[in-house]
């Protein structure tokens, strides 16, 4: 009798075999359903959104109206940002400004200091972070009307700025 059970689990599991490539496609055509592609600059987590801009709108948006920021007690040491890093850069649908002591990534507006090649960038309000809490350590290097930036240590809000930016402006 155990020799009957046994035979009759294997009959029952061949019979469901069959059916593994039809369920897979099943499972393969349903997962593309409803949803879509968003394009990045860089993949890599983001423990907040941030806002995708099209290439187009970074000639065409106008500038930012707030005045660039001073620097403030207990922020990063460094300088505003100079005049050759200064302006709006992009990078396949994202904009970039640069200017004074902020950045604005679209809705992911912030505060930056640069010392040398190294620039920081700071409370991020996409972020939701905080002196001394939020601060993304970068390299960057501008040849032309290009601007290279390459993350130096971990970004704990997760900007995708890494690779080579056009200059718009």
């Amino acid at each position: 009798m155990h020799l009957a059970v046994k035979m009759a689990a294997v009959q029952r599991t061949l019979k469901l075999r069959r059916w593994y490539p039809v369920a897979l496609l099943v499972v393969l055509g349903l997962s593309g359903c409803g949803g879509q592609a968003t394009p990045t600059a860089q993949s890599s987590p983001s423990p907040s959104p941030l806002p995708t801009v099209a290439a187009g709108a970074c000639a065409s948006a106008p500038a930012s109206t707030s005045a660039p920021a001073t620097p403030a007690p207990g922020w990063p040491t460094g300088g505003a940002v100079s005049a050759e890093l200064a302006g709006s850069w992009a990078l396949g649908d994202f904009c970039l400004r640069l200017r004074g002591y902020t950045y604005d990534f679209g809705a992911g507006k912030g505060n930056v200091v640069v010392n040398g090649t190294e620039i920081e960038f700071f409370n991020g309000e996409a972020c939701g972070k905080v002196l001394p809490d939020g601060v993304g350590r970068w390299k960057w290097a501008v040849d032309g009307n290009t601007l290279s930036l390459s993350l130096l240590a971990g970004d704990p809000c997760g900007r995708r700025l890494a690779g080579t930016w056009t200059k718009y402006q």
